[in-house]
């Protein structure tokens, strides 16, 4: 490899985080090679290649799929018009990577696929490293939208107490750029707190109250924090009975509690946030009948009135539709 293909690496490395992924490597590669479209094809076991960089691949799956691993090919090898130069990986941890050039006119010279055969081995752990961060990512959303449908927001610290990065949404109320805007006791408590993680004094989670709030404070070592803290809303975000489709909510009631059927629709209305009165017409009952169904949920339930059947509910595995 020539001296001056090290910014190629460097692109490769850094464009797998790039939006879109390796657009900055494909540039580098296509003026490198003279090429008129450069292209990286990934595929994970199980799943179909996934095709980056502008326009057609010139290459049908089936093609690539024939190809051997480390051996560049051109367009004689594949019966291919277009000059080309392709080559394909088996990336670490499983899973396969192909590189391809394509270009009008003469066809590429013997050194294209000598670049290719010389940055092979760093595809195959650019791609690796590509799907272990998409992996990262999709556990980081999972957690996220997990996190969102409990109701539960949480911001990084660092030593001083400042935040470092929150969650989306962020806390409402609390957060004003970096600083936590809290009583000046639970400042303090959590100030201290935070200083005894940090010293490595103390590794016990601290449980504070902040108005309608529950928040936990936990150490966390790295990305240069000292502790998280999560906060629980004393109810779910207001949209969140506005995303449950009721005809998905409805059975997951009647597994829950043992409901009948319309037990589960009127419970879901009520859940909504309608009252009993609501729910019944929404539903097409009588007021008796309305009142029939919310003294069957208050028995079913173990409940005393309307507020705590909604809280049971809300407290169960129906908050995370």
């Amino acid at each position: 490899m020539r001296a001056d293909d090290s910014d190629i690496l460097l692109t490769l490395y850094r464009s797998a985080q790039e939006s879109p992924a390796w657009a900055g490597f494909l540039r580098a590669l296509a003026a490198r090679t003279g090429a008129t479209a450069a292209y990286l094809v990934a595929q994970r076991e199980g799943e179909p290649p996934r095709i980056f960089g502008q326009g057609a691949l010139p290459l049908a799956s089936e093609s690539l799929a024939r190809m051997r691993y480390l051996r560049p090919y051109s367009g004689d090898d594949m019966a291919v018009k277009q000059p080309f130069r392709a080559l394909r990986v088996r990336a670490e941890g499983g899973g396969d990577a192909w590189v391809v050039v394509v270009r009008r006119g003469e066809d590429f010279a013997s050194a294209t696929s000598a670049l290719l055969s010389s940055i092979a081995p760093h595809i195959a752990l650019a791609a690796a490293q590509f799907w272990r961060q998409e992996r990262a990512l999709a556990g980081q959303s999972a957690a996220q939208n997990m996190a969102a449908r409990l109701g539960i927001a949480w911001v990084l610290l660092d030593t001083n107490g400042a935040s470092i990065m929150a969650s989306d949404p962020a806390p409402a109320g609390f957060l004003t750029g970096d600083k936590l805007r809290l009583a000046p006791q639970a400042q303090r408590q959590l100030t201290q707190q935070i200083s005894s993680y940090a010293e490595g004094q103390n590794t016990k989670p601290l449980a504070i109250v902040l108005g309608p709030r529950q928040a936990l404070l936990v150490p966390f070592s790295g990305h240069g924090a000292a502790a998280i803290l999560y906060m629980l809303d004393a109810k779910p975000a207001p949209d969140q009975a506005q995303n449950r489709a009721p005809d998905q909510a409805w059975p997951v009631l009647a597994d829950i509690f043992g409901l009948t059927p319309n037990e589960a629709r009127f419970a879901a209305e009520l859940a909504g946030g309608k009252s009993i009165a609501q729910a019944g017409k929404a539903l097409g009952f009588t007021v008796e009948t309305a009142r029939h169904y919310s003294k069957q949920l208050y028995a079913k339930l173990g409940a005393a009135g309307q507020v705590e059947v909604v809280r049971r509910i809300e407290n169960s595995v129906y908050r995370l539709l």
